[in-house]
């Protein structure tokens, strides 16, 4: 099933992604990383963007933490 989400973000001409759809590829709860987004978002490990209750993942840049750089070329 993960391959399947990767394989659609590669393909996707999304700018960002939600915390409910990089946990569905991460295998966690959306809480969870919005909840680190907000605490430490350096912990996370890939950029996000918090604007007030909002939380947003960069795609490529969350694609390229997961080591998916060769293939979004």
């Amino acid at each position: 099933m993960k391959n399947l989400q990767i394989s659609g973000l590669l393909q996707s001409e999304q700018i960002v992604l939600t915390p409910k759809e990089a946990a569905a590829v991460l295998g966690c709860n959306p809480e969870s990383i919005r909840g680190q987004a907000r605490e430490d978002p350096q912990m996370l490990g890939f950029p996000v963007c918090v604007m007030g209750t909002r939380v947003l993942i960069p795609r490529l840049s969350f694609l390229k933490w997961l080591g998916y750089e060769e293939e979004m070329k």
